[in-house]
């Protein structure tokens, strides 16, 4: 709501210029229009993301003294690749250590959101 806001009054108060010219009168509706889009379209993918998936929190149990014993390092590895263009080299990442839980997120049996997920999409690329 801010930058909406701030183009508000940008365009309507202050008045800015663009390119030396007065910005055009269909301006700030359609962007306050696209930015609404693109907003509704990122809430729906989050939630649709949300409903699809189940998290597992992996919690080190206490030994038998009642001590819980941190003897293990979490370590992310990701493969070097190319996309498109692009490359991307391999890499590992280290958890900071004192963790004593570990979050894996995975997708829900069952949950085909395909129609759900291709409107969301479709509403952000129509905000952009």
């Amino acid at each position: 709501m801010g930058v909406l806001a701030f183009d508000a009054v940008v365009t309507y108060r202050l008045r800015y210029p663009k390119g030396g010219r007065t910005v055009a009168i269909y301006a700030f509706p359609l962007t306050c229009v696209g930015t609404l889009f693109l907003v509704l379209g990122m809430f729906l993918c989050a939630y649709i993301i949300e409903v699809s998936t189940k998290e597992l929190r992996w919690v080190l149990s206490p030994d038998r003294s009642g001590q819980t014993q941190k003897i293990y390092q979490i370590l992310w590895v990701q493969k070097g690749q190319t996309v498109g263009d692009q490359g991307f080299g391999s890499y590992a990442i280290y958890a900071p250590s004192g963790n004593d839980e570990l979050v894996t997120s995975h997708r829900r049996s069952g949950t085909a959101l395909h129609n759900q997920t291709a409107a969301a999409t479709a509403v952000s690329v129509v905000g952009k």
